[in-house]
């Protein structure tokens, strides 16, 4: 899976689906930076690994065997020194039905938050747009009254 490392500090993977995970999740860094030397950290519940690594790519499947959010931290090293840091959004892995699922962390947040609040929305507008509608009716008839009490009024 390639992460693309960019001048934001907060990295998304890119998932657009949850996915069931595979036997090895490798993690494949991409960027405008020269990534020669990495410090990579990497939190899930208690478990907790930081390693330095000269390799643009990191295997993260220990991480993948249990339900839980994953954080990984990734810094850019020149001289000794951390260059660049960045934050990738928490990894979601999920257990479903005895395997495990992958979702990022706001893909988890719009699925049990936003979309059922926009399906809300989207109902209510529709009832509105019902309102209008009778609304516009009755105008049409208040207006056709007035013209029948007009004209009556002007006949007697």
């Amino acid at each position: 899976m390639k992460v693309k490392l960019n001048n934001a500090h907060i990295v998304r993977l890119g998932i657009s689906e949850p996915f069931i995970v595979p036997e090895n999740l490798v993690l494949e860094f991409e960027s405008v930076y020269s990534l020669d030397k990495l410090c990579v950290e990497i939190r899930q519940n208690d478990k907790k690994e930081k390693f330095i690594t000269y390799k643009k790519v990191v295997d993260i499947s220990d991480f993948t065997k249990q339900a839980g959010n994953i954080e990984i931290f990734v810094s850019l090293i020149c001289n000794g020194e951390v260059v660049k840091s960045w934050e990738l959004e928490p990894i979601v892995v999920k257990e479903v039905d005895g395997d495990f699922k992958i979702l990022e962390f706001y893909e988890n947040l719009l699925n049990e938050h936003i979309f059922p609040l926009k399906e809300n929305f989207d109902n209510i507008k529709c009832d509105l747009l019902i309102v209008k509608d009778k609304t516009n009716e009755y105008i049409e008839k208040h207006n056709e009254l007035a013209k029948t009490v007009s004209a009556i009024k002007e006949n007697y």
